[in-house]
């Protein structure tokens, strides 16, 4: 390599210890994503299920407003 050597390898080197860390990180960022979607989907059904539990009126309620309008 007529005394080119320590620089391409330190080249090589760097290049690859790059690529490693960036593949390293996207593997933390996609655990990461995968973890918060999770979390977004659990309380957007757990939204869901109190406001479908809100809207639907109680039987009590229901006999109540029948008794008054017969009265």
């Amino acid at each position: 390599m007529n005394g080119h050597g320590p620089y391409v390898w330190s080249a090589y080197g760097i290049t690859f210890s790059a690529i490693f860390i960036l593949l390293i990180l996207f593997y933390f960022a996609r655990e990461n994503f995968f973890k918060q979607q999770g979390s977004i989907a659990k309380r957007s059904m757990q939204s869901a299920a109190q406001n479908k539990a809100d809207a639907q009126p109680s039987a009590a309620s229901s006999d109540t407003h029948a008794t008054e309008s017969s009265v």
